[in-house]
């Protein structure tokens, strides 16, 4: 029989946050997607950043990419 992965140890999902800058009001919002198993677990990832709720979607292995703006 095989065993079940936990939610612990494995994020269920992928959560999609936007957050928008209160300080620069033209600045365009930002895109965060976190990997957690509850959205509570996934926005306190980021204490102290104001997070608006847009998706809950299907686990997903993110790699880390490095953008640069010349």
């Amino acid at each position: 029989m095989a065993d079940k992965q936990h939610t612990q140890t494995r994020p269920e999902f992928t959560w999609r946050f936007i957050s928008a800058s209160e300080r620069y009001s033209t600045a365009k919002p930002l895109v965060i997607y976190v990997n957690a198993s509850s959205e509570q677990e996934a926005s306190e990832t980021m204490p102290g950043v104001n997070l608006i709720f847009a998706a809950r979607l299907p686990f997903h292995d993110f790699r880390v990419v490095e953008v640069c703006h010349a």
